[in-house]
């Protein structure tokens, strides 16, 4: 799995999810939401359904990576992950919609912190993993 499910393991136990993807990162949340009610994957065979109404939209895509747009026009989910990083639109969508969301450098820091621990067999140290995190995302 590529990072620890502390981000959403409590939340998505007997939700429905949709995912936007169909790569790796798409496959991994699938794995996260084992435990979920329904999981839909949309991708380019059934983009259409990207709007269907779930407790938690995942935007595994590259949508939104360096430019304005946004992987949907209107947010029908509680809560939103975006894996793209930066100040992305569906991230200032959930905002502005008073959605619950995970950033993508939520994720990458969250994966970090795990694949230190991995490696060493020691938790990062919670300062510096801010430090670089602010360094490196500017969050």
């Amino acid at each position: 799995v590529l990072f620890r499910s502390d981000l959403l393991k409590e939340r998505v136990q007997d939700k429905e999810i949709v995912i936007l993807g169909h790569g790796a990162m798409a496959d991994n949340f699938s794995i996260l939401c084992l435990n979920a009610n329904k999981v839909t994957i949309v991708d380019r065979k059934n983009w259409l359904n990207r709007h269907e109404k779930c407790d938690i939209l995942i935007n595994a895509t590259s949508i939104g990576m360096g430019t304005k747009e946004s992987p949907v026009d209107r947010i029908n989910a509680n809560l939103v992950v975006d894996c793209v990083i930066g100040d992305t639109e569906l991230i200032k969508q959930a905002h502005a919609a008073g959605k619950a969301y995970v950033t993508g450098a939520e994720i990458y820091v969250a994966q970090f912190k795990h694949q230190f621990k991995l490696y060493t067999e020691q938790d990062a140290d919670q300062d510096i993993v801010k430090l670089i995190a602010k360094k490196v995302f500017n969050v």
